[in-house]
């Protein structure tokens, strides 16, 4: 459902925590957010806590 979407609005703070971090790891803010989800889901995926349904939906 997200897949190719034009951009995620974020909070000022966020984006600018996003866009200092992706400039240290010389990466584009975009690499960077798909990083770290695709980090979390697996993570959730390997590991889901007890009574989360979030991933089952």
């Amino acid at each position: 459902m997200l897949r190719n979407t034009p951009g995620v609005p974020l909070r000022p703070k966020t984006a600018d925590g996003l866009a200092t971090l992706a400039s240290r790891m010389n990466v584009s803010r975009d690499d960077l957010i798909e990083r770290a989800l695709s980090e979390w889901l697996e993570t959730r995926l390997m590991d889901p806590v007890p009574g989360d349904d979030l991933i089952h939906r």
